[in-house]
């Protein structure tokens, strides 16, 4: 059954480059174009990273244009997180954004993970939607400090978990360098005319 999985994992992988390259060729598009890249819902783990790499660094061009990756509803655990930043994310140098919602087997191991290398990247959005995360992970999400360019960070539960799921304080987070808008000035108290005023 294991050796089934791999094969369907890289045959997945294999069709993705294979139609990405396909595209570049015979459709037109430009080759300086940015690439949304997904392999959502095909059972990738972390032992299918070097698979995707190899494909990748085959493709002429593809991995300095992929600017968006979707690896969400896999089966990505702690371990696997790591690898795919050592071995993906930080070699695409225009990835901004990057799905990994619905990989329920990450926990808060792999938060740790994420902050550990997510510093190192140019991702601005990610999202970590439904990932089997405890109050610790959040909690530990709290505290990393992001990186200035950093700009959403969508922990909100949806899908797997279902309509009447716990939603963490943190569900939705958009980061801005702008500052915090001052309170509003009250307007000034109203001056009652000379005649009102009271007399002794």
């Amino acid at each position: 059954e294991d050796k089934v999985m791999q094969t369907y994992v890289h045959f997945a992988v294999l069709a993705q480059c294979t139609l990405v390259n396909l595209l570049d060729e015979h459709a037109g598009r430009n080759p300086k174009d940015k690439l949304h890249f997904t392999l959502h819902g095909k059972q990738f783990s972390g032992s299918d990273v070097l698979t995707l790499r190899e494909q990748l660094s085959a493709l002429p061009h593809v991995e300095e244009r992929i600017a968006s990756l979707d690896l969400s509803r896999n089966l990505l655990d702690a371990d696997g997180c790591a690898t795919l930043f050592k071995d993906v994310a930080l070699r695409l140098p225009v990835l901004t954004e990057l799905d990994l919602s619905e990989n329920p087997l990450m926990g808060p191991a792999a938060m740790r993970t994420i902050c550990l290398y997510l510093g190192s990247s140019v991702i601005d959005v990610l999202h970590l939607r439904a990932c089997g995360m405890s109050n610790d992970a959040i909690k530990h999400l709290q505290r990393f400090k992001f990186p200035k360019e950093f700009r959403r960070l969508d922990l909100s539960v949806g899908g797997s978990e279902g309509k009447g799921a716990h939603r963490p304080a943190l569900a939705t987070r958009t980061c801005s360098q702008r500052p915090p808008a001052p309170p509003p000035v009250p307007p000034p108290a109203p001056t009652l005319p000379n005649a009102c005023h009271p007399t002794n």
